[in-house]
């Protein structure tokens, strides 16, 4: 069973979110030199997964079509 999720911007600082999302890039390379543990490269993908999140946010606040969205249309255009 397929599960889409709307994801939703209204109202966002679309300025702050990009200088958020600058701060955890950043924080990820402070952190790849600084801490050395086991479950770093687990806790940077993590850190990486939530730089994702935030661009898909921006890019939707910005305008730009949804992924699942562009997929239905790539479909459209095949079918």
């Amino acid at each position: 069973m397929d599960r889409i999720m709307d994801i939703t911007v209204p109202g966002i600082d679309v300025d702050l979110l990009r200088e958020q999302r600058n701060l955890v890039l950043a924080t990820i390379e402070r952190y790849a030199f600084v801490v050395e543990h086991e479950k770093k490269e687990e806790e940077k993908d993590l850190l990486i997964g939530l730089v994702n999140l935030l661009d898909g946010m921006l890019d939707i606040a910005e305008g730009y079509p949804e992924p699942i969205q562009q997929n239905r249309e790539v479909r459209k255009e095949k079918a």
